[in-house]
């Protein structure tokens, strides 16, 4: 008996350390699983977890990118576009040259995975189409070794032909040694950056963040942009937006004055869409600029076209907003300028939003503006007095104010009305109006003009 009880007890205990090691390995194993989940959830990061690309970048860090951009844009249109000023160059030898440059600017990993060489790369662009480039959108990450990516989503276009493509590129910036490299289009389509935007992690572990070499073709500068230069930056860049992204041209425009211009989204992108490139110039002729917002800068710029129109930038970052007028929501330099003048400068100023609004085709405001019994007599509809405008008057008008009466707090005015940018002479088409303006309450106003010429 006391030999069974002996035996119980040695089974008892063989089986309680059993227990004891295999709990032991159990927990051991899951140690390990643990530590082996850890490292690979570190090295391949749960799209939750992943450091999104900034979508902000700083007025300065934009110009870099532009300029990297056209050179990239001038270089690869110059290979199937002979553009030479010495025609001693032989013209196998100016596509060779710039062949060469395009090689310096492209990020080596991107040649070597792709197998690009020179003559493959005059094969590829030899009957290239576009000449420029529009950023709609820059996304940023800062990474070790002093070095800065963007990646870039946009369209490529043909200025002359308005023929347009989507192309996206992405831009290693190496601010040790101020060089650049650029993955085009077919280099992100590879590495799977053409639908998603990449996180910092994709961008970290798909290059090698070694110095990129000095070539002198691929050397950025920092440069101090002056108040015009970006100004008439984002003018371009806005005319170029409302031709080929109507939608993000309407969210460019300040939300205040696109609510009370247009009736509605679809209004305001059609208009946007249709007319901004062709009214609009591309340089800024006089500039008044407001600094009173500790956020942002206002201009209030006239550009070479006779358009007057408002930004509002951030003062760090590459980001406005665009007012089109100063008509239609109040301006506090125009309301003080007009309250300190006199009715014949009132009378004139107004005429001249008048033509300001025929010059934008706000041929809604301009009606709304008519007398109530003239424009009924007259024009029945808006529609009837653009046609009649389109009809009678130039595309865009000059006017020229001369002769002020005043009678019963009603002023006339004669008016020349000429086409913009043309001197009143013999040769070129003079229209002679007589406008009757009444001056009402909160700088508001009616008028009329002799309809038949």
């Amino acid at each position: 008996m006391n030999n069974l009880n002996k035996k119980i007890k040695i089974s008892i205990i063989i089986l309680i350390l059993l227990i004891i090691m295999v709990c032991v390995l159990i927990i051991i194993n899951n140690i390990t699983k643990k530590e082996e989940e850890n490292e690979f959830f570190n090295n391949h990061p749960t799209i939750s977890e992943r450091k999104p690309m900034n979508s902000e970048i700083t007025t300065n860090e934009y110009y870099i990118v532009k300029e990297c951009v056209q050179k990239y844009y001038n270089t690869i249109y110059s290979i199937g576009h002979e553009v030479i000023h010495n025609t001693s160059i032989d013209k196998s030898v100016y596509i060779e040259n710039n062949a060469n440059v395009l090689l310096n600017i492209l990020n080596e990993g991107y040649l070597d995975e792709c197998e690009v060489n020179k003559e493959k790369i005059i094969e590829e662009y030899k009957n290239f189409e576009y000449n420029n480039y529009i950023i709609k959108d820059i996304y940023s990450a800062e990474l070790e070794n002093n070095f800065g990516v963007f990646v870039i989503y946009g369209k490529q276009i043909n200025d002359f032909t308005n023929k347009s493509e989507e192309s996206n590129l992405i831009i290693l910036l190496d601010n040790t040694n101020n060089t650049y490299s650029i993955v085009p289009y077919e280099g992100m389509i590879k590495m799977g950056f053409n639908t998603d935007v990449p996180s910092e992690d994709d961008i970290y572990n798909s290059f090698n963040l070694s110095r990129i070499k000095n070539k002198q073709q691929n050397i950025f500068e920092f440069v101090e942009v002056d108040n015009k230069t970006i100004v008439e930056e984002i003018l371009n860049d806005f005319k170029h937006i409302s031709k080929y992204y109507k939608s993000e041209s309407y969210d460019l425009v300040d939300e205040e004055y696109r609510n009370k211009h247009f009736a509605n989204r679809e209004v305001g992108e059609k208009y946007l869409n249709e007319n901004i490139y062709d009214i609009f110039g591309d340089k800024i002729t006089k500039m008044a600029i407001d600094e009173s917002d500790p956020y942002y800068t206002r201009y209030i710029c006239l550009d070479n076209n006779g358009n007057y129109f408002i930004i509002k930038k951030d003062d760090q970052l590459m980001k406005y907003s665009i007012i089109l007028d100063i008509y239609t929501i109040p301006v506090k330099e125009v309301t003080e300028k007009y309250n300190n003048s006199n009715n014949a400068q009132k009378t004139a100023i107004n005429i001249e939003k008048f033509k300001q609004m025929i010059n934008l085709k706000d041929y809604n405001s301009a009606y709304n503006v008519l007398d109530e019994t003239f424009r009924n007599n007259n024009f029945k509809s808006v529609e009837n007095f653009e046609k009649y405008v389109k009809q009678k008057w130039p595309e865009f008008i000059d006017i020229k104010c001369s002769d002020y009466k005043e009678v019963n707090d009603v002023g006339t005015m004669k008016v020349k009305i000429s086409a913009r940018g043309t001197s009143n002479t013999e040769n070129n088409k003079v229209i002679e109006k007589t406008f009757i303006v009444k001056l009402l309450d909160d700088n508001n106003f009616v008028m009329s003009f002799n309809v038949n010429e």
